[in-house]
């Protein structure tokens, strides 16, 4: 089990985010075995409610209708929205993160580091626009044509029972275990993020690492 706790900095960086007000995607790609599904058939959601059902619900589905915006000339290509993905990463000075797929759940070739993760969910706390979809436990909206219901519920479980959540995203596949990335305010009012990889129960060694902290350090 690999753990890393590091403290919240200023950030070196930032990114833009790319966003289509209003357009509408319509799913076109097969669901995957195993997978969270979001949308339903015929059902179009916009950009930003699609991200919500991504970032805090983890809908694999989600993330195959982004690549439309990559290749909108052949919505089946996601070549060019993975290379846009290791183009980000770069950027962003992941340079032990490589993306060959859209989900992370079809080969082997996606990985990635504590301390990578810990760069990407500070790039997220400390961006507006995309902290909004991993901030809070819950979230529901209403699809147009056809009316479908969404309530959607984040995957970070430690929501039911911290207060002090600023950002997060869950990860879980076979070979990896299960993941977590997560910007959190200590009682003090510090703020500090902690990386949890390879776990069997990463909510568990989260608080534990959070627990930790509050009683290790005097700030």
């Amino acid at each position: 089990m690999r753990l890393q706790l590091t403290y919240f900095t200023e950030p070196t960086c930032g990114t833009k985010f790319y966003r289509r007000h209003g357009r509408r995607i319509q799913k076109e790609y097969p669901s995957l075995r195993r997978v969270i599904e979001l949308i339903k058939k015929n059902e179009k959601i916009t950009v930003e409610n699609l991200m919500y059902g991504l970032l805090m619900n983890s809908a694999n589905d989600a993330a195959f209708s982004f690549t439309a915006l990559a290749s909108p000339k052949d919505t089946k290509k996601v070549m060019p929205f993975i290379n846009l993905m290791n183009k980000k990463a770069l950027e962003l000075g992941l340079h032990d993160t490589r993306f060959s797929s859209v989900t992370g759940l079809e080969d082997d070739g996606n990985y990635s580091t504590a301390y990578d993760v810990s760069l990407l969910i500070e790039t997220v706390y400390k961006n507006p626009q995309i902290n909004i979809y991993v901030d809070k436990p819950r979230y529901s909206f209403k699809s147009d044509e056809p009316v479908v219901q969404h309530n959607l519920s984040n995957t970070n479980k430690l929501f039911e029972v911290l207060q002090g959540i600023l950002a997060s995203k869950t990860g879980y596949t076979d070979g990896a275990g299960q993941s977590l990335g997560m910007v959190y305010k200590l009682t003090g009012g510090q703020k500090i993020i902690v990386v949890v990889l390879g776990s069997d129960d990463r909510f568990k060694d989260a608080q534990t690492l959070i627990d930790w902290t509050q009683k290790a350090y005097k700030f």
